[in-house]
């Protein structure tokens, strides 16, 4: 029997014959925003799930009857998830949202999924049954992926390393860190340095001094390494500043508006960043404290003994005066 093929008139969409729901391999990225081990759901499947592993990817398994998304584990029967998230279930004629994706959809023909999506640049709107602008939406990329996942769930907000989601009665809200950063493995709001981060919130005024627009490098005010360049807009600020950060071994220095060495960088965060096992310098007492570092993170700070000054170099405490830029450094 041929796959029936729908295309939604005046939507610019690129229409599939994939019957059911996409492969079920394509929803195994869905792991880079949950904690290890997490169990999500494969829309569409009573019996499929996806185990999600360390390196933020998972793996398609089954169960052998039923996999119960509240509990996380498989069952005999069918619970309250009667529906096994198939969106169509009881539908025909209309269109439903993926779950997963602001861009796709799916035509219901007799409870039977039919997956398609929006062009580039539109969204699927389920109330006007239409793909709209992305600019005139409501949706944000996580969809309705509450409904994959059992509720009180917390996952990442790749926009925002100070944002979060919780879901709710399969619905999500986003909720905020206060001067912290979620940790998506514990599942709470920890300190800046704990966590590994790529999208920075952007710090009000940034990009002014002495309210004057500002042209150059600013710290990204939570790790040693990473820095917005703010551009020239004339007598605008710029509101969307450019992060980037040093190469590994090298910190972010405001004075010298460029990457330095770590020792001569005043900076008080992680300072065992991208420095992988070594013994680092502390920002703190004259140069007699030292971290030492396990796979970028500090694991413990320690003071040298008999007044010794901390060598970098030498990666021991030495009885000469050691002096770095770095030491007794306050933010």
């Amino acid at each position: 029997m041929k796959a029936l093929i729908y295309c939604l008139p005046l939507l610019l969409v690129v229409c599939a014959p994939r019957t059911i729901y996409a492969d079920d391999e394509e929803y195994t990225d869905l792991c880079r925003l949950f904690k290890d081990n997490m169990k999500i759901s494969v829309p569409g499947s009573c019996n499929k799930y996806i185990q999600c592993q360390s390196d933020g990817m998972g793996e398609v398994l089954s169960c052998p009857n039923t996999f119960d998304v509240k509990g996380q584990t498989c069952v005999d029967t069918v619970s309250s998830n009667t529906l096994c998230n198939n969106r169509c279930e009881g539908k025909s004629g209309v269109w439903v949202a993926d779950p997963t994706t602001c861009h796709g959809f799916f035509y219901c023909a007799n409870s039977v999924p039919y997956w398609s999506h929006c062009a580039d640049g539109l969204h699927f709107d389920e109330n006007s049954q239409m793909c709209i602008h992305e600019t005139s939406s409501s949706c944000v990329d996580v969809a309705n992926i509450c409904h994959l996942v059992p509720d009180k769930t917390k996952f990442r907000d790749e926009t925002n390393c100070a944002s979060y989601y919780e879901c709710s009665s399969n619905k999500h809200s986003r909720k905020s860190c206060s001067k912290t950063y979620f940790d998506v493995q514990t599942q709470a709001c920890v300190d800046k340095a704990k966590v590994a981060c790529t999208a920075h919130p952007i710090p009000s005024g940034l990009c002014l001094v002495k309210k004057k627009p500002f042209v150059g490098y600013k710290s990204d005010q939570a790790t040693c390494r990473g820095f917005f360049y703010c551009k020239d807009l004339g007598a605008v600020e710029d509101l969307e500043p450019i992060w980037s950060q040093c190469p590994v071994g090298k910190f972010f220095s405001e004075d010298a508006q460029g990457c330095v060495n770590p020792v001569n960088a005043k900076c008080a965060y992680n300072r065992c960043e991208g420095r992988g096992d070594l013994m680092v310098s502390s920002a703190n007492n004259n140069c007699h404290n030292y971290l030492i570092c396990e796979n970028g993170f500090v694991a413990e700070e320690r003071t040298c003994a008999k007044d010794y000054f901390f060598d970098e170099m030498y990666q021991a405490c030495v009885p000469d005066i050691i002096y770095y830029e770095c030491c007794d450094i306050k933010t």
